[in-house]
């Protein structure tokens, strides 16, 4: 099986990715240039992106999901400040 997670390496190369392809439909969308093979092109990556995102998404509430089921109360913290730190502060204003 697939590991799903993104790296940091493979978010900026998406990331550039989807920058390209969003300046080539902008172009389309302004007039500047025809809706050709590499418009096509730059539509389907964007739907790739978008599809990873929400598999990613899907993945990751489901993880929470199965490991709160499980959890105590304390383990529930443990598993958010180890995974999503961000959130720990905002619910605690406690973190870094």
């Amino acid at each position: 099986m697939n590991n799903l997670d993104i790296s940091d390496a493979k978010a900026s190369k998406l990331s550039k990715l989807e920058d390209a392809a969003l300046e080539i439909l902008q172009s389309c969308l302004d007039g500047n240039r025809d809706f050709d093979e590499i418009s096509k092109s730059s539509l389907s990556i964007m739907s790739v992106i978008a599809k990873n995102r929400q598999t990613t998404t899907h993945r990751k509430a489901m993880e929470f999901g199965m490991a709160c089921s499980i959890a105590t109360d304390e383990q529930k913290k443990k598993y958010i400040a180890a995974t999503s730190p961000h959130v720990l502060k905002a619910l605690t204003d406690k973190g870094d």
